[in-house]
């Protein structure tokens, strides 16, 4: 079993999650509460790259997650080299009603070594398997994906921790990633 991560655990926890099957990798980002996904985030010192989320041009990469909100944890980022650039989009249960929340992974304009999912970006197209590309500044999508970035770390070879920056604000709202 995977221990939750503390301060003094986290570069055994690498190796772990390393060696850890995908199942288990996967049941371990789920066990995780909002408190673990904080201390990770702020202990993560893995160096994560755009290339780390996607596959070759035109495969589209399935990056499980799991979230810290109240609802709604689980989902999936889908990400894919389209026309040169690394997009995605984020597939669960609702997009119905929020939308798909299209973004591009790019690196940080602030640390190196971290990635960035950027709301802001608007995509012209997208790949065939990827819903109509629409504004994240309309309806629904407005509230939950305009003015956001999220901020990737590195946690081990096929994980990630993320936290969302809105309006330029750090919020308390942490994500784990596991590609699957």
């Amino acid at each position: 079993m995977i221990p939750k991560p503390n301060e003094s655990n986290l570069d055994a926890l690498r190796q772990q999650l390393d060696a850890a099957t995908p199942q288990e990798r996967l049941e371990w980002i789920r066990s995780l509460a909002k408190k673990d996904q904080a201390l990770l985030f702020a202990h993560a010192s893995g160096v994560v790259k755009v290339s780390d989320y996607h596959g070759e041009e035109g495969q589209v990469v399935i990056n499980e997650g799991c979230n810290s909100l109240p609802a709604f944890n689980f989902f999936q980022k889908r990400v894919c080299v389209h026309e040169g650039r690394a997009q995605g989009y984020n597939e669960n249960n609702i997009r119905w009603l929020i939308g798909p929340g299209h973004f591009l992974v790019r690196p940080s304009d602030d640390v190196e070594g971290e990635v960035w999912f950027d709301y802001y970006w608007k995509p012209e197209d997208a790949p065939e398997e990827f819903p109509t590309p629409t504004s994240n500044r309309r309806g629904i999508s407005f509230f939950v994906y305009s003015n956001m970035i999220d901020v990737m770390r590195g946690v081990s070879e096929h994980v990630s921790i993320g936290r969302a920056i809105k309006n330029g604000k750090e919020t308390e709202n942490y994500f784990v990633l596991c590609r699957t």
